[in-house]
């Protein structure tokens, strides 16, 4: 089988379909099976679909299960160790995201920067609560504390939400709150550090009516929508601009912007025909 030939196959949409089907397979298995199979046999897979081409789509099947084990192990391997699962230690973290605050409580996620009690999760993503706290938290700011950390975990009622496979989505190596000791090293520049600023200036320029809604379309930023604004986005049908369009577009555009301005400062006479503001 040739390269070209090969490379039809796999460009095609139904082998992607069944390695994707194959990865939605394991998803519901009880247990992961061990990784080294995934290991072993994920490059074989591979390497038997790209030589014999009548093998090929059963091997995709196959190829995205292993694909799924390996990741998944992956996964639950960089989490907090149970046995470590409701201990209190200091962490040197940065806050991630856009921190939520209400009613004296935030809630936030959390990259671990050095810990000396939670050195597995050093370089992992946390979320974490602050209970009955005046303090103000920043996108990037950088505090050490002193935290009480558990594993994920959740209760799986049928059609109720689970907890555990939310954490798996957002990466978050294990869960908990913030205990007394907290110290304010510096703040970092970071794009959540750019947007909360961006979506406090809305907030002083609109007024609170229209303002949340500005937030969320230009900058992804749902904090102050509240669950009847949800219900409404949801029966017109656009909360795909919430969650696509409007941060991403607002990207495109800048770039935009930067495209026309070296336009015109390569050809001045542009200028003549069209002024650059309108452009």
């Amino acid at each position: 089988m040739t390269p070209r030939a090969s490379h039809a196959v796999f460009g095609r949409p139904l082998p992607l379909f069944l390695f994707a089907f194959g990865v939605a397979v394991v998803q519901r298995f009880p247990i992961l099976p061990p990784s080294i199979i995934g290991i072993f046999f994920l490059p074989l897979a591979g390497l038997l679909a790209w030589r014999f081409r009548q093998l090929a789509y059963p091997l995709m099947v196959a190829a995205g299960m292993l694909f799924a084990i390996v990741s998944g192990k992956a996964e639950m391997a960089g989490r907090l160790p149970m046995d470590l699962s409701g201990n209190t230690g200091d962490a040197v973290i940065r806050v991630e995201g856009l921190p939520e605050y209400t009613d004296a409580t935030w809630q936030f996620e959390a990259h671990v920067l050095t810990s000396n009690d939670f050195p597995k999760l050093e370089g992992s993503r946390i979320k974490l609560a602050w209970y009955r706290t005046q303090q103000h938290l920043r996108p990037g700011d950088v505090w050490r504390m002193q935290l009480k950390l558990r594993a994920p975990n959740g209760v799986i009622n049928p059609g109720g939400f689970d907890a555990e496979q939310r954490a798996l989505q957002k990466h978050w190596s294990a869960q908990g709150y913030v205990r007394h000791a907290a110290q304010y090293l510096g703040c970092r520049l970071s794009v959540d550090g750019i947007r909360d600023s961006l979506s406090r200036r809305i907030v002083l320029s609109l007024s609170s009516e229209d303002a949340r809604f500005i937030q969320a379309l230009a900058l992804g930023d749902t904090r102050n929508l509240s669950d009847d604004d949800w219900e409404l986005l949801r029966k017109t049908g656009i909360t795909h601009l919430i969650a696509i369009s409007g941060f991403h577009v607002g990207i495109v555009a800048l770039f935009a912007v930067y495209a026309v301005h070296a336009v015109y400062f390569l050809l001045p006479g542009i200028g003549l025909q069209l002024p650059m503001p309108p452009a």
